[in-house]
């Protein structure tokens, strides 16, 4: 198996400090591959001459990457407070045939490069051409092997390690080097040789032993043993109508059928084989729109995580209270988030917390404070990953680009991404308890001497295996006369089961919309948008349809239809920035 050597070395008379956050950062971010079967990780933490040399031995034939972190210079690599010459270490390491990158994280370890080149390595070597602050070299180590790990090649890997390193601020003064004063604080301190003029295109393997990639398998059966956790009625349903064969379809069925349309739908284009040539379905084989159907179906659970908190600081914002203590920190972040800049879902989610938590306002979706929590939670780090990494495709594959990728390379990304999809899933188990659901043409039936009673036009939200147009489920229906008023052009974010203290629904608008709620026409079918982002440039709030990506709908100041919307959007932007959404 494909093996990753990391040896760390410190000193006892300069001892790094960021070395053993580095040994352990680096373990965390590959270990779940190494547990998918893809190599093998070895970890020397307190390396010495002779345990690195039993090591180089041991794994001569499959050693792909050796890495040393810690103190270096010309005289070498420090071991255990004893130099390790150079040249002896190339002579080991050029007797390993599938060796791919060495990595010799310490300060000015270019001239030790030089001695690894005499020996005819083929391998990548990274090394550096002055002495480096131990800051810098532990976070360009970090970005790194976070990119190899996503499936980088190792020049994209190296390119974006350095691009991140340039966002450093704080900067110590010690150096992975004796008595070394820093000449070079930015990420071209770095320096990449490619002997063979093909080793900045080399990627981590995804080779698994006795593993075959079978497209969708795994998250269908990560999300249904999450949904089941929380609604038995579905384990009940499964045990009592399924055959054997298709036991996989029908789980796949029942999710779709379950769970709420932001999640269902994008999932049913996931899971569905194109087999009719319905839009929007993805073939069950990797390519570049599996890619993007992942994407699709990450945004949706994105967003209606964050619609659903926003929505419960707009009611906060509505209601009578104190005045509400927000950091100008926070409103900036929010107000980031708003205008479709670059900010980190973090940044953006940590504001949102702080302030429910601030104010004491218990989540809505109660599940989602433990989510929120687990995300946050430096032991269990799975989901925070799993969330990074799809955080990273949008970027890598944006949908208005046309971007080629060679087949193997496909393969990888779908397999990947479709492990970190079910890795959230299996968190978000939660959402199978709750329905979107639309309500419009309100009317009020008022005769003399009695209340008033209210009529409305409905739908709940829900995917469906049928084609659309042939769909009767998602087609609005007359509620019965009611003496309750549910709010009108609006979706609404409701419990399937409630208990006495707790509240029927949530308005969710402006944040998720429901584009034949506003606009006049004969269509009775449900047309679900989510909020994108609102452009000063044109003064335009953008929603993005769920389940097609591609279609965006612009809201103007002056569209017709929306003036509910706009001034729903713009109630919030007063309340809590102090100005109007245009001003933003």
């Amino acid at each position: 198996m494909n093996t990753l050597l990391l040896c760390f070395s410190n000193s006892q008379e300069a001892p790094l400090p960021n070395l053993t956050e580095e040994d352990r950062s680096l373990f965390d971010t590959l270990s779940p591959r190494q547990v998918l079967g893809h190599f093998q990780i070895v970890r020397e933490s307190y390396a010495t001459i002779s345990s690195v040399i039993q090591r180089l031995e041991t794994y001569q034939d499959n050693l792909t990457v050796f890495h040393y972190a810690g103190h270096a210079g010309k005289e070498g690599l420090l071991l255990d407070d004893a130099w390790a010459q150079v040249g002896g270490l190339a002579a080991m390491l050029a007797r390993c045939p599938n060796l791919k990158l060495i990595f010799l994280n310490g300060c000015a370890t270019l001239s030790l490069v030089e001695e690894l080149r005499k020996h005819k390595i083929q391998a990548g070597i990274i090394g550096t051409q002055a002495p480096v602050g131990d800051d810098h070299a532990s976070t360009f180590s970090r970005y790194l092997y976070k990119h190899l790990s996503n499936q980088y090649s190792l020049g994209e890997a190296i390119q974006r390690a350095k691009d991140a390193l340039n966002f450093s601020i704080e900067t110590t003064l010690q150096t992975r080097g004796l008595g070394e004063n820093i000449e070079v604080l930015d990420s071209e301190n770095w320096v990449f040789i490619n002997p063979s003029g093909e080793a900045d295109q080399w990627s981590l393997s995804t080779t698994s032993i006795n593993q075959t990639y079978v497209p969708n398998a795994y998250l269908i059966n990560q999300a249904f043993e999450a949904i089941i956790e929380y609604d038995s009625s579905i384990k009940e349903k499964f045990d009592n109508e399924k055959i054997d064969d298709e036991d996989l379809l029908f789980k796949r069925d029942l999710l779709i059928d379950f769970l709420p349309y932001p999640l269902a739908e994008p999932l049913r284009c996931i899971l569905c084989p194109d087999t009719d040539n319905q839009q929007g379905l993805i073939a069950s084989k990797p390519s570049i729109n599996r890619i993007r159907a992942y994407q699709d179906l990450f945004d949706s659970t994105i967003s209606l995580l964050i619609s659903t908190l926003l929505s419960q600081i707009r009611n906060l914002l509505l209601s009578p209270h104190q005045p509400l203590t927000i950091s100008a920190e926070s409103l900036a972040t929010i107000t980031q988030y708003l205008k479709g800049d670059a900010v980190s879902f973090a940044d953006v989610l940590r504001c949102l917390r702080e302030i429910l938590e601030k104010h004491q306002v218990p989540y809505f979706v109660e599940e989602l404070k433990l989510l929120v929590n687990l995300y946050y939670n430096p032991n269990n780090t799975t989901l925070a990953k799993s969330i990074d990494f799809l955080m990273d495709l949008k970027i890598r594959f944006p949908y208005d680009k046309d971007i080629v990728i060679s087949e193997s390379l496909c393969r990888d990304i779908c397999e990947m991404g479709e492990t970190h999809l079910s890795n959230i899933a299996g968190f978000s188990g939660f959402w199978v308890r709750y329905n979107l659901q639309s309500y419009k043409n309100i009317q009020v039936i008022k005769f003399f001497g009695s209340l008033p009673k209210y009529r409305h036009k409905s739908v709940t939200l829900k995917s469906s295996l049928i084609a659309a147009n042939n769909d009767r489920n998602r087609r609005y229906r007359d509620e019965p006369v009611s003496t309750v008023l549910w709010e009108s052009q609006s979706v609404l974010l409701t419990k399937k089961s409630l208990k006495n203290d707790q509240a029927a629904f949530l308005n969710v608008a402006p944040f998720i919309l429901d584009l034949n709620v506003f606009v006049k026409s004969d269509n009775n079918f449900f047309d679900l948008y989510i909020f994108e982002k609102f452009s000063s440039l044109n003064q335009s709030i953008y929603f993005r349809c769920i389940g097609n990506p591609q279609k965006v709908l612009k809201i103007d100041r002056n569209s017709d239809d929306f003036e509910v919307l706009r001034e729903q959007f713009n109630a919030f932007t007063k309340n809590l920035l102090n100005i109007n959404y245009w001003e933003l």
